[in-house]
């Protein structure tokens, strides 16, 4: 309603009137120019960039709110504000989306209640990058079961079967790095699959002598791996 003219607006007292909940996460300013305003919001965890040009990025409260938001062709990762380790009670299962998992140099660890074989699993053709899955006690770090995988500066550690489980093509770039005693970095489980390994460098921290290679697979398949010149 308008004021009379000369009359004091009404003043009112917020914290009677409202609910203010404290926001897990820091609020972050940004200043509104076409607004001439300031505006606060809270980041989250995790980003969603999408594919579209014409659609924004968008935040979320978890890498799984992330995902499940996801559509081909999005890229999912953390926040700047993240902490450097993530802790995770389940697999980030990407799901059948062909979307992009940036880890932004975090290392997902596993929490007392964890069940899964696997820290990340994907069933499309996906992209794991910049990333350290801390596997110990599961048997892989990550399951790609899609047709064509690409995966970049990748760590696991102390999956007890093989840091990397995948079928189908996997490209793999940047170095990969295992830090398990039995040495497997990859496992392919299909005579149909390739390894494209031109463009990395595949790293065993704590190899041991007899340990099996860094690559597993059928004897099939083996004519099919593209290693690093």
């Amino acid at each position: 309603d308008d004021n009379e003219e000369g009359s004091l607006p009404t003043i009112v007292d917020v914290e009677k009137t409202s609910k203010i909940t404290q926001p897990s996460k820091p609020l972050f300013h940004k200043y509104n120019e076409k607004n001439d305003s300031d505006e606060y919001y809270v980041e989250g965890d995790a980003k969603l960039i999408p594919k579209a040009e014409n659609e924004k990025n968008s935040y979320h409260r978890s890498i799984f709110d992330a995902i499940t938001k996801a559509k081909d062709g999005d890229t999912v990762t953390f926040c700047r504000d993240t902490t450097k380790t993530v802790v995770i009670d389940k697999p980030i299962d990407l799901g059948n989306k062909a979307i992009t998992l940036d880890g932004a140099g975090r290392t997902l660890s596993l929490g007392k209640k964890f069940t899964g074989s696997a820290g990340i699993i994907a069933g499309a053709n996906v992209k794991v990058e910049n990333v350290t899955v801390n596997a110990d006690g599961i048997d892989y770090g990550i399951v790609l079961n899609g047709a064509e995988s690409t995966v970049e500066k990748v760590t696991v550690i102390g999956a007890n079967t093989a840091a990397i489980k995948a079928q189908g093509k996997v490209t793999m770039t940047g170095e990969i790095s295992n830090g398990n005693k039995k040495g497997v970095i990859v496992e392919l489980v299909s005579a149909d699959s390739k390894l494209d390994l031109s463009g990395a460098t595949l790293k065993c921290d704590d190899y041991e002598r007899g340990a099996p290679p860094a690559v597993k697979a059928p004897q099939s398949a083996f004519g099919k791996i593209k290693e690093n010149p």
